[in-house]
């Protein structure tokens, strides 16, 4: 199951230069998937502007292929957007009042009331989305939606999670009745199957059975005391509070790590007992997973890159963490060196013999100094210390960053890549590189984003972030400004003639304002705006303190504490923090609410160097959580419902591109 339509585990993202790990991404982040061929851009003033094909989430207007498209409802993109999340196909944009916009592919779940999405398409009303979502994920084909009250909506593909509580078929698993109502602090997602974890520790499933879509038998023990859910292809890990490991879905691809089944010659088991306990993190290709371990060993099971046997580039011993193409892995180690095992034609053998499959990344480059590693379809790069990357795997899938042994790849510039990388960001067949002077690099498979020598929007200069799709590329400027570059239909060239397969930004709407692209692997604000606390007016109510504008970050919360992380914005000067009462707060009088805002108590840790930040609120009787704002500095501690300002001093050590 190597096609582009199941790839799964593929685009590798650390924005961060130094960061002593690793990780890995394709499609999916495990919480939603990207969207392969439009862009959608999020303006500082909570407005969208999205571009490509219109069945793909390009024209939320629909005005240039509406029989292919969901429209978005007139308006309702023009201001208080907070958010944007995607499927394969579609979009939906989470708004400061909670609600939910919707557009794109019907077949993606771009279109909530199965107008044109035919009979495999499962609909919900707008009232369900116009209020009290919190966050939202997405398979290949449908949407699950997360509320502050803990219940989950679903809408889109039926065999793809789309229904939650579809009748049980072949290809349909439903949840069981009631199990979303409920206590769900977050969904995961795989290609065609969801995963809810509850506060309680357990998990509920459906979707797509052999997909995982159905926990009912799991391996390795009970689902419950579960604090973590990666998803494969085709099936599902979770990690308990003690380190053990349950799974489940297609036993070939990882769901029965004791038993692959009759029919799986190329399937690997784990060893007895190596999973029982210890596991610090579990990391997957398309059909396999490797669980790092605490004493930083690695175990592996399933299909392509479930057999770790015979690893190239040393032991798997002092693991520090793991990055995965489709059908490889490649384990960072704690003193810098890389090893690799898989498929070799998709980065398992980073000293392969040279071929039109397999480039090896230069002897001894792999050895020590490696600080993360990224990957496409089937191509590794590792960042390096001094800010040099190394490429090895498919040459045309940017394992080649020179293309000296295929002619279907674009090279990077010569010396290009010795130095200056702070990010990397890949399509499904060519890598981007930002380096630390503003400029962009990339290489791989020109018709995927692999060559950005004629962009569009401007000069790749003063670059801020890069983000992907799977044929193109977009950077935002400091200036916030839009240059993009890669197939011209699939989001290369926000400029293309209106047409059913490309739909065009507005003139002039991406040369400045523009904060954030859709993607699941850059953080974006999304800080829910707090419910709305009853007036004074009305019995055992009170006016409370309002919502101010979130940072960029994800949120997810528990009965005890709420933490919220992501990147720091551009040009953020200062630090304000609310306390806002969350959905489970009981109305009390003011005087009881000024008791229970002052037992709040949270604090921020920002990272100027690395431009992140990490908030957590424990939340007293009550029920309130902080809400922060435009940050910069070191650390601020939260205390009662006092704004907490830093000092104009500290804007000098505020965070720039």
């Amino acid at each position: 199951m190597r096609s582009p339509y199941r790839v799964f585990v593929v685009v590798a993202l650390i924005t961060l230069p130094l960061l002593l790990s690793s990780c890995s991404r394709t499609f999916s982040n495990g919480n939603e998937f990207r969207n392969a061929a439009s862009f959608a851009a999020l303006k500082s003033d909570g407005s969208v502007v999205a571009w490509g094909p219109p069945s793909r989430g390009g024209d939320p207007t629909c005005a240039t292929n509406p029989t292919a498209c969901g429209a978005a409802s007139p308006g309702s993109l023009s201001s208080g957007v907070v958010d944007i999340f995607s499927s394969y196909g579609a979009y939906a944009a989470l708004k400061s009042d909670g609600s939910l916009v919707v557009w794109g592919g019907p077949s993606f779940g771009g279109e909530i009331s199965c107008a044109i999405g035919g009979a495999t398409c499962h609909p919900v009303s707008q009232g369900t989305l116009s209020s009290g979502v919190r966050n939202v994920a997405s398979t290949y084909q449908a949407f699950a939606a997360t509320k502050t009250d803990g219940s989950v909506v679903t809408w889109g593909e039926v065999d793809f999670g789309g229904d939650a509580a579809c009748a049980p078929t072949s290809s349909c698993s439903p949840a069981p009745a009631g199990a979303l109502s409920s206590g769900v602090t977050q969904v995961r997602a795989g290609y065609a199957a969801f995963a809810a974890l509850k506060t309680d520790g357990t998990v509920v499933a459906w979707g797509d059975p052999g997909k995982g879509g159905d926990a009912g038998s799991p391996t390795g023990g009970a689902l419950t005391g579960i604090t973590s859910i990666t998803p494969n292809g085709s099936a599902f890990a979770a990690l308990t509070s003690s380190g053990a490991v349950v799974t489940w879905g297609g036993a070939a691809h990882g769901g029965n790590f004791n038993n692959c089944g009759p029919s799986a010659p190329s399937c690997t088991t784990a060893p007895a007992g190596s999973l029982s306990s210890g596991v610090r993190s579990i990391n997957a290709t398309n059909s396999a997973f490797a669980a790092l371990k605490a004493d930083g060993t690695v175990v592996t099971w399933g299909d392509s890159g479930g057999n770790s046997s015979a690893p190239v580039g040393g032991a798997l011993t002092g693991v520090t963490g793991l990055a995965a193409t489709n059908a490889a892995f490649a384990a960072l180690k704690s003193d810098g060196s890389v090893v690799t095992w898989g498929d070799a034609a998709y980065g398992g053998n980073a000293a392969c013999a040279p071929s039109a499959s397999c480039q090896r990344a230069a002897v001894g480059s792999l050895s020590s100094g490696v600080v993360t590693v990224f990957a496409t379809e089937r191509a590794f790069a590792a960042l390096k210390q001094d800010g040099s990357v190394v490429a090895w795997g498919d040459p045309t899938y940017g394992g080649d960053s020179a293309c000296v042994v295929t002619t279907g790849c674009i090279a990077a510039p010569a010396g290009s890549l010795a130095g200056g990388v702070t990010q990397i960001m890949s399509t499904s067949r060519a890598f981007v590189a930002r380096k630390q002077d503003g400029s962009v690099v990339t290489w791989g498979l020109a018709a995927n984003g692999g060559d950005s020598s004629a962009p569009v929007g401007g000069a790749l200069t003063g670059v801020a972030q890069v983000f992907t799709g799977n044929w193109a590329g977009a950077a935002l400027t400091s200036s916030g400004a839009v240059v993009t570059w890669g197939e011209a239909n699939d989001g290369g060239d926000p400029t293309c003639a209106p047409s059913t397969t490309c739909s065009p930004a507005p003139a002039g709407s991406l040369s400045s304002g523009v904060i954030y692209i859709a993607s699941p692997f850059v953080d974006v604000p999304s800080l829910p705006a707090a419910p709305t606390v009853p007036s004074a007016g009305k019995a055992g109510g009170s006016t409370g303190p309002a919502a101010i504008a979130a940072l960029p970050g994800r949120t997810t919360c528990t009965r005890l504490r709420c933490t919220t992380t992501g990147r720091v914005p551009m040009g953020a000067t200062r630090v304000t923090q609310v306390a806002s009462r969350t959905a489970g707060a009981a109305r009390r009088t003011t005087g009881a609410r000024a008791t229970a805002a002052s037992r709040v108590r949270g604090r921020c840790s920002i990272s100027t160097a690395r431009r992140t930040y990490t908030c957590r609120v424990r939340l007293a009787p009550g029920r309130w959580a902080i809400t922060t704002s435009a940050l910069t500095g070191s650390t601020v501690s939260a205390r009662s419902v006092k704004r907490v300002r830093i000092a104009r001093a500290a804007a000098h050590r505020a965070v720039t591109g």
